[in-house]
């Protein structure tokens, strides 16, 4: 089966393959042995201009940022493939509430996307939706304060960067209590210095 894949993907299965160690022992072992699964004869890397094409290649896996559906070539897809029953759309990451992926796992229905001359188009969303737990790269609370006991020196400040915001303040106030760190909790395109 073709593994099409556009966006960042391709630079995160580069980072991969340069830095094997980090992944698991059995994956290790392919790129070792030169069989690499990020490179294998049926992943094949888009540019864009290939979209109609891939999405008649049937059975295939499109895989393509970004995973909450908020931009990127996804949406494209998506654009493309929402009233196809065959298809099939799978989240494996995190919706964070108020993202299209959010309001889809809700039940949304019936999506509204920008036409090729730039009328609003609805497209009912007939494909099969599957939520897949365990693929998210991020660290739960529990891992963050571990690490922030654990980690050697201890900081003087702490950052946090990524997150639903309600969830963010509070691990904030937890984490001012109980390391009494200075924890900054930046808003899109504030400007921190870190030295």
């Amino acid at each position: 089966v073709p593994i099409f894949i556009e966006g960042m993907i391709d630079e995160v299965a580069a980072i991969h393959t340069t830095f094997p160690e980090y992944l698991s022992q059995e994956i290790r072992e392919y790129i070792y042995r030169g069989e690499n699964p990020f490179t294998a004869p049926n992943v094949i890397i888009l540019k864009g201009e290939e979209r109609e094409e891939v999405i008649n290649t049937r059975p295939c896996i499109i895989l393509a940022t970004s995973g909450m559906l908020t931009g990127g070539p996804v949406l494209e897809y998506l654009k493309l493939l929402a009233d196809d029953e065959r298809s099939s759309l799978v989240f494996v990451s995190y919706q964070v509430e108020g993202t299209l992926g959010r309001k889809i796992l809700q039940g949304l229905r019936k999506l509204m996307f920008i036409g090729n001359r730039g009328k609003l188009e609805v497209k009912d969303l007939k494909m099969e939706v599957y939520r897949v737990e365990g693929f998210s790269g991020h660290s739960d609370r529990r891992q963050l304060l571990g690490y922030l006991k654990h980690i050697s020196p201890q900081p003087k400040k702490v950052i946090l960067n990524h997150g639903e915001k309600t969830k963010m303040m509070d691990f904030a106030r937890y984490v001012r209590k109980q390391f009494n760190y200075e924890v900054y909790t930046p808003k899109n395109l504030d400007a921190l210095r870190i030295l």
